[in-house]
């Protein structure tokens, strides 16, 4: 995919394996099919999430490529919200697989969260996120600045009551990425992270590679002086 700047939306354009459409929710794109490439899309004041991979049942979604987008959010003084890119690979599902996804050479600014990746999702007092699978997920080359936090990968995540067992992110690479001026963390990779005690067992984070990564700190949080 490849267009000129727009502004962000609540309307989102839907890419699966049986159509190609919009639909009223929060993020700009959604992929949920498999050997999409992105590339070329260039997106401002972003209000929340700009591009998500979300993964399927069975074979799941693989082979996806976002390479070479510049998004940024609502405005350097403003407050940071939203996502630069997000993948999950299942939000309140079981068994659901999201494999072999590149995300390189972005360049992303002044979101909330500029990349993040997940196995599995439980949100809400329902909802229940187990055996769900990540893998083979490499971030390479990205340039993210003035964002709250700069990467995150988690097995699972559990929101306002949702649950999460058994859910795994493994293989995932970060390599050659440039993270500035990060208001809270740089990089962030845990089994788990919960919102408002949300229960969650037996999650798996394996195999990560962290190398070659720059961060710099903000001049107001650092003991330097800025020249």
């Amino acid at each position: 995919m490849e267009g000129i700047p727009q502004l962000g939306t609540s309307e989102g354009l839907i890419i699966s394996d049986t159509e190609i459409g919009t639909e009223a929710i929060a993020p700009l794109l959604v992929v949920a099919a498999s050997w999409v490439k992105v590339s070329g899309l260039v997106v401002m004041q972003v209000p929340a999430t700009a591009i998500t991979v979300i993964g399927a049942p069975g074979a799941g979604v693989r082979g996806v490529e976002i390479r070479e987008n510049e998004i940024s959010g609502i405005g350097r003084d403003q407050a940071r919200s939203g996502g630069g890119i997000t993948a999950i690979a299942g939000v309140n599902c079981q068994g659901h697989v999201l494999e072999d996804l590149l995300i390189e050479s972005n360049v992303i600014t002044d979101m909330g969260t500029a990349l993040s990746i997940m196995a599995g999702i439980g949100m809400g007092e329902e909802g229940n996120a187990v055996a769900n699978r990540a893998a083979h997920i490499e971030i390479r080359s990205n340039r993210l600045e003035r964002q709250n936090t700069g990467m995150a990968g988690f097995a699972a995540s559990g929101h306002i009551g949702g649950s999460a067992s058994e859910n795994l992110l493994r293989d995932l690479y970060i390599v050659n990425n440039e993270v500035i001026d990060s208001l809270d963390v740089g990089l962030f990779v845990a089994t788990t992270q919960t919102v408002q005690g949300s229960p969650t067992s037996s999650n798996v984070v394996e195999g990560v590679l962290l190398q070659n990564n720059s961060f710099t700190t903000p001049w107001g949080m650092s003991a330097e002086t800025p020249p």
